[in-house]
């Protein structure tokens, strides 16, 4: 992939956050040359920079197949204090939008444990030796089918979003690892919402993204909710 202008969010000395495409992986395995959002935006900061090498890395990762807003520290300073603040949950706010399969007739909190296993994610609804907590909150934007649902995580479990919805019958569409019976080389799942305070200089960040998967008046009815 390429990075163009129109794909970074946000970027200063400290930030870049961008937007993730579907189908290509935040950082890549050293032991695999698949291109990664890492490399891409690397070869975007040296050009815009011109410089032959910067600092680079990823606060957080998407899955593969999710689109949507993704930070990368640029200083190590910031690096630290984000990767503190992402994995405490401290003055992080995030939004996840998702198509999903049915008519999802209630919207609330998530309770479940989950386990992960290779590559999957496998979900308890009561405690166990080997799962974690995991909780989510879920508000329903448009009830039909699919239906459209905005979800703010409250703990970041592996998959958990995606395991969580397939457990209740309403898997993503187009995941169908967690029970979607539509077929897409992508999943109708987008962080499309972020909201932090700045590592350095505290100041609030705030950045929005349109999920590929709603139109452009749909999205503008949701952002002025």
């Amino acid at each position: 992939m390429k990075f163009f202008d129109k794909d970074i969010l946000h970027l200063d000395r400290h930030l870049v956050i961008v937007n993730k495409p579907a189908g290509i992986v935040t950082q890549r395995d050293p032991a695999d040359r698949t291109n990664s959002v890492e490399d891409a935006l690397q070869k975007y900061l040296c050009h815009l920079l011109a410089k032959p090498k910067v600092f680079c890395h990823p606060v957080h990762r998407l899955d593969k197949n999710v689109s949507g807003i993704l930070v990368f520290a640029t200083s190590s300073k910031a690096l630290s204090r984000l990767q503190q603040a992402f994995r405490e949950r401290d003055s992080i706010e995030k939004t996840y939008y998702a198509l999903v399969e049915g008519r999802i007739q209630k919207e609330g909190t998530l309770r479940h444990y989950l386990e992960k296993k290779s590559f999957h994610a496998k979900v308890y609804e009561q405690k166990h030796p080997h799962a974690k907590e995991a909780v989510l909150s879920i508000a329903i934007l448009l009830q039909e089918n699919p239906s459209l649902i905005a979800i703010q995580l409250h703990t970041g479990r592996y998959h958990q979003i995606r395991a969580q919805l397939g457990f209740i019958g309403h898997p993503i569409c187009g995941d169908q690892k967690y029970g979607s019976k539509t077929s897409s080389h992508q999943i109708d799942l987008h962080h499309g919402k972020l909201i932090f305070s700045h590592p350095v200089t505290k100041s609030s960040i705030i950045v929005v993204c349109k999920p590929p998967f709603l139109d452009a008046t749909m999205w503008a009815q949701i952002t002025r909710q």
